[in-house]
């Protein structure tokens, strides 16, 4: 939902606001001949999760003066088994002449881990180029007297799970930029981030 109000000396404060919920599902099956070891060679998988997702955001644009505004928002996600999370952005936007502009950023960034990285169940894989270095020298391709190319080559087979204590990826960033236009057909513009 978004409206304005309120007046400022450069126009009305725009607001806008939103809310979100979802329920997130994923289910991978092997096939019942892969899953009984009856298909050599190739990835199992097994994945049976769900979680709901709530979030909220709001957004603020204040225009100070005719010439410089500002934006205002932040953003609430609450995921199970993570602290609910705020991250903030500001900006700003200083319109010097009719072709020349400066604007500029500061925000936070958060991502949860994915459903797949935290729900029970695992998958299989494959690694390959493995050596063994009593038989191979040094440059892992050369077998030592004895051995042979298969040492120097082998593959082997793994299970990796998911991880439930992941926490959520954080960042910060910074921004600085101008708009240049010229002319009515020409804008140029460039960010420094």
């Amino acid at each position: 939902m978004s409206t304005q109000v309120g007046q400022l000396a450069g126009g009305k404060i725009g607001v806008a606001v939103g809310a979100e919920v979802r329920r997130e599902t994923i289910t991978l099956v092997p096939d019942p001949l892969l899953a009984s070891g009856q298909i050599y060679g190739l990835a199992n998988t097994l994945i049976d999760g769900e979680r709901d997702v709530k979030s909220a955001f709001v957004e603020i644009r204040t225009p100070f003066l005719k010439n410089f505004e500002m934006d205002f928002a932040g953003r609430v996600d609450k995921y199970p088994g993570i602290k609910t999370n705020f991250v903030p952005k500001v900006g700003a936007k200083w319109t010097v002449t009719d072709s020349l502009a400066f604007r500029g950023t500061y925000a936070r960034g958060f991502r949860a881990p994915a459903l797949s990285q935290v729900t029970p169940g695992g998958a299989q894989f494959f690694q390959s180029g493995i050596f063994d270095p009593r038989r191979c020298e040094t440059d892992e391709e050369t077998p030592k007297p004895g051995a042979t190319e298969l040492d120097c080559n082998k593959s082997a087979a793994g299970t990796g799970g998911a991880n439930p204590d992941l926490v959520p990826e954080k960042a910060k960033s910074y921004s600085l930029g101008l708009l240049f236009s010229p002319t009515s057909y020409l804008d140029i513009g460039m960010d420094f981030y």
